[in-house]
């Protein structure tokens, strides 16, 4: 039964659906980053013609678990600051479209790339007229920029014309391209472009896999993580940082895949498994380092990976 759970979750975990729990006095205050947050919301007609309906709403720790039900705590754990939320119905009053504005203020810029990464599955379209990374799909538009996380929900809009909205909203927000300097570490070489993760605290780690969810990587402590596809394989690539020197995990990871998976061995100094469904799971640690390929197809190509990761001659 455990193997069929874990089998399942590998398939079909979604973010949304995990619940966990966290003070949000844990999480530190850090200096605000970028403007005002209210200043981002666009004023009557200046997001191409859209009204302001209603006073805006805004949130702070306190408030959003009553805004996000069951959905807060992920948020805290990349930082959480504050949300403006404000509601635009179009200009000339077609009372069917309207669209729902969610500016999120992170602790830092990696943070707003973080919590946007793990909001999607890395197969959505991204416009080339709001700054990169975005997301755009039917009547939803995402975008980082700054230490801001922006969502857009809409009715009974075009593409373009959500795509307009997020633009103007773009535009209000000073700074560049998230910083995530975790990500230098992902070979660029057959990368699939936005297929990538920033990976902070527990939550955020399960949805990435449930062999994840044992507390002894560390991830409701220090270790961070990125991630990403590669054409090569249809697994993901995920490196680990610990943040601190940390024994080896090779015996307690050897543990974990013999539970769940098939012809446990070392190959080469790569540990490896493969479920049922013939995909391959692979692990290797060196120091405060850890690189993992999960659920691929071509083994051969995921040593690879981790060994170019690792800098394994």
């Amino acid at each position: 039964m455990k193997k069929a759970f874990f089998l399942f979750m590998m398939s079909l975990l979604s973010l949304r659906e995990i619940n966990g729990s966290v003070s949000a006095k844990a999480i530190p205050t850090a200096p605000q980053e970028g403007p005002a947050i209210k200043s981002i919301l666009p004023a009557d007609k200046e997001a191409a013609g859209w009204l302001r309906q209603g006073e805006p709403e805004h949130f702070e720790k306190a408030g959003l678990y009553g805004y996000i039900d069951g959905g807060a705590e992920i948020f805290f754990q990349y930082g959480f600051q504050e949300l403006e939320l404000a509601r635009y119905g179009a200009a000339e009053g077609n009372a069917d479209k309207e669209i729902t504005l969610e500016v999120y203020r992170m602790e830092s810029t990696a943070d707003a790339f973080g919590i946007y990464s793990v909001k999607k599955s890395g197969d959505e379209k991204a416009s080339v007229r709001i700054p990169w990374p975005n997301w755009t799909s039917e009547g939803q538009a995402g975008f980082v920029k700054g230490a801001f996380f922006v969502n857009l929900t809409a009715s009974g809009t075009s593409e373009a014309e959500i795509e307009d909205f997020a633009a103007s909203v773009a535009a209000k927000i000073t700074g560049g391209p998230p910083a995530v300097p975790q990500m230098a570490i992902l070979p660029r070489k057959n990368i699939v472009t936005g297929t990538e993760r920033y990976i902070r605290g527990d939550l955020a780690a399960q949805a990435e896999s449930p062999l994840f969810g044992e507390d002894f990587w560390g991830f409701k402590d220090t270790a961070r993580a990125v991630s990403a596809r590669y054409s090569t394989g249809s697994g993901r690539l995920v490196v680990v940082f610990f943040g601190r020197d940390r024994e080896p995990l090779s015996e307690k990871v050897m543990a974990l895949f013999r539970e769940y998976l098939q012809e446990v061995r070392i190959v080469n100094g790569i540990l490896e498994g493969r479920n049922e469904g013939g995909r391959f799971f692979l692990f290797k640690q060196m120091g405060r380092l850890a690189a993992l390929m999960l659920g691929d197809l071509e083994p051969e190509a995921g040593r690879a990976l981790i060994n170019e990761v690792l800098k394994v001659r």
